[in-house]
């Protein structure tokens, strides 16, 4: 039952919140959430984001916009938590942590 409950949440979070960082934010890149992973206790939720340059040309300098990037959306996590929060009828509702991809 916890691992279905699990998998429906993370599916709910990353449609709603995908949707959200699209409407809400403006970034000199394109970014994408690949995956959520909520903890056992269902206290935190690890955003797994994807950031790529709207400009390959300039991709050298990315890697500061990436760090500001996340830094921005890690900055604003009650904003996104409250919008979330009416979005979808969890509760509670994990809070949610970004983290960059490894790959």
């Amino acid at each position: 039952m916890k691992k279905y409950r699990r998998q429906k949440m993370e599916s709910l979070i990353l449609e709603h919140l995908s949707f959200l960082i699209l409407k809400e934010f403006e970034f000199p890149a394109l970014v994408t959430i690949t995956n959520i992973k909520i903890d056992d206790e269902f206290k935190n939720a690890k955003a797994i984001i994807k950031i790529l340059p709207k400009d390959f040309k300039n991709a050298k300098k990315f890697k500061n916009q990436e760090i500001k990037i996340l830094k921005e959306l890690n900055d604003n996590q009650n904003k996104i938590f409250k919008i979330l929060l009416k979005k979808l009828n969890i509760k509670p509702l994990p809070k949610i942590i970004f983290q960059l991809s490894k790959d």
